[in-house]
């Protein structure tokens, strides 16, 4: 009984770690998906990135402890911006 209920627990945090992983990053533009950087950001995953495409953004951005990339398409081809 005891083994019964130590694979069922086994298994259910291993579902629980796997469910947890990124399938695949998501690129967020801002602002064709999202109309400022900070909404982007709230929409993020680990792993994605918020592309900001050139213009003038009056806001204060926190990540929220989110693992993302934000960048400019300039910055994405290695380009100062």
């Amino acid at each position: 009984m005891f083994a019964q209920a130590r694979r069922i627990m086994a298994l259910t945090v291993v579902f629980v770690v796997l469910a947890c992983l990124p399938v695949s990053a998501t690129i967020i533009n801002v602002p064709t998906d999202y109309d400022t950087i900070q909404e982007g950001i709230d929409a993020s995953c680990g792993g994605d990135t918020v592309l900001v495409q050139p213009g003038t953004y009056v806001e204060n951005i926190n990540f929220n402890g989110h693992n993302i990339v934000l960048g400019s398409p300039a910055s994405m081809h290695g380009e100062l911006a």
